[in-house]
């Protein structure tokens, strides 16, 4: 269980149209772009077309995981939430290894989550429960005190990890000498009684090599040109905004010139905010102007907490943003 501040939390609505293998892939293209992360892994659980995903750096996580002696290949990553006992509506605040994390539900779904490294402010609280919406249920008046949950022996969740679950099996030597052994037995039964009515084995034997290499190679190119196909196919359809590289290039085009330091940046399909510092006196006003002047930005806006000015804005959708 990695600790909460190594993690990334969001909520993907699909089109309810994709179901299956798609619905994974499309949900793995919305993730790589969104995910700060170069080598990104997740977990996710599904409900109905809306999945609430914790990501993580993939790198990151081998190395801890063997930095116990264990073996990744065999070592499943569930965040903490997936193993607390699941709250169905409102928004409470637990406490995860490594902090406090505030949860907003929604219909059994954790729709929105934010992280401290302790107990929030009372401020802090206020701005998190104003943010989830009419998630709350009225929780933004009340104090800050961590709900006591109970821990699970097992994950909660219905969909575990990105990880296929065929793939895990396959790594655990047991089960696939058990596999084996269950899906040899019908042709060593069958060997003995080509034998036993006077078939040469050796020639059987070479005969089914070459139709396993030929078939291997058929599947193997065909499943290719599939998934290939299945890619772009979801790309093309999901990608409506541009990557979050693009982003970032055009925001720091807009603020070279200013002395500032950015902090928090957060963004999530077509809504980008983030925080900026500086040395100097910081009028909204002139960002705001930046912003809005970019083919990119639009519906720009601006507030301040402590010493830092938080910037919130739409970005345009990738061909909106070219044109």
């Amino acid at each position: 269980m990695p600790a909460r501040g190594a993690l990334k939390h969001a909520c993907f609505v699909l089109p309810e149209q994709i179901q299956g293998r798609k619905r994974d892939s499309a949900l793995e293209l919305k993730v790589s772009a969104w995910s700060p992360f170069d080598d990104t892994d997740y977990a996710v659980e599904w409900a109905e077309n809306q999945a609430s995903v914790y990501a993580w750096d993939a790198a990151e996580m081998r190395a801890r995981v063997q930095s116990f002696g264990l073996d990744v290949r065999t070592v499943e990553i569930v965040p903490p939430a997936f193993l607390q006992e699941p709250e169905r509506d409102g928004v409470r605040l637990v406490a995860v290894p490594g902090g406090y994390e505030g949860q907003a539900w929604k219909d059994g779904l954790l729709a929105m989550t934010r992280w401290w490294n302790r107990i929030p402010t009372a401020q802090e609280w206020l701005l998190f429960t104003r943010s989830t919406g009419n998630l709350s249920g009225g929780t933004a008046a009340r104090s800050v005190a961590p709900t006591t949950v109970e821990w699970l022996e097992r994950p909660w969740t219905n969909s575990r990890t990105n990880t296929d679950l065929l793939h895990l099996l396959t790594q655990n030597r047991n089960v696939v000498n058990i596999a084996a052994a269950i899906a040899l037995g019908p042709f060593i039964f069958l060997l003995a009684q080509w034998v036993t009515y006077g078939i040469a084995h050796e020639a059987v034997q070479q005969r089914l090599a070459t139709i396993e290499e030929t078939s291997i190679q058929v599947r193997q190119q065909r499943a290719a040109a599939l998934s290939a196909l299945d890619r772009v196919e979801d790309y093309m359809a999901l990608a409506r905004f541009p990557h979050q590289v693009e982003i970032v290039s055009a925001a720091h085009a807009i603020l070279k010139d200013h002395n500032i330091t950015l902090s928090n940046w957060d963004y999530d399909d077509g809504v980008l905010e983030f925080g900026m510092t500086s040395e100097q006196d910081m009028d909204a006003r002139i960002f705001i102007s930046a912003f809005e002047d970019s083919a990119m930005f639009y519906q720009v806006s601006a507030s301040t907490r402590g010493d830092r000015l938080l910037m919130r804005m739409n970005v345009a959708a990738a061909r909106q943003a070219a044109s």
